[in-house]
C-alpha cells in the first residue's frame, strides 16, 4: 500500500478516484462483510503469532494415509536418506 501511494503521490494521473462516502455508509458496508474480517484477523494473527496445532506427534490435524501405500508409511525406506 506504501508503493503505490508513493506512485499516486510522484504522478496523479496513474490513480482514478471515487466520491466521498460518508463514514456511516462506510461502517454500514463494514458490518456486512465482517465475518471476512473475522477470518482474515485470525489467520494472519495465527501465522504472526505462530499458531501451530500440529504438534509433532498429533496427528489430527493431517488427512489419514491412503491403503495400498508403501509398507513403511512414507516416502523414504526406513534408514535411507535423501540425497
Amino acid at each position: 500500500m506504501l508503493t503505490v501511494a508513493v506512485y499516486v503521490r510522484w504522478k496523479p494521473g496513474s490513480a482514478t478516484t471515487a466520491d466521498r462516502v460518508p463514514y456511516s455508509h462506510r461502517f454500514m458496508t463494514l458490518l456486512k462483510i465482517w465475518p471476512v474480517v473475522v477470518i482474515f484477523g485470525l489467520v494472519m494473527g495465527g501465522i504472526a503469532a505462530d499458531w501451530n496445532w500440529a504438534k509433532p506427534g498429533v496427528r489430527r490435524c493431517s488427512p489419514p494415509r491412503p491403503r495400498g501405500g508403501p509398507p513403511w508409511g512414507g516416502l523414504l525406506p526406513p534408514g535411507s536418506t535423501a540425497s
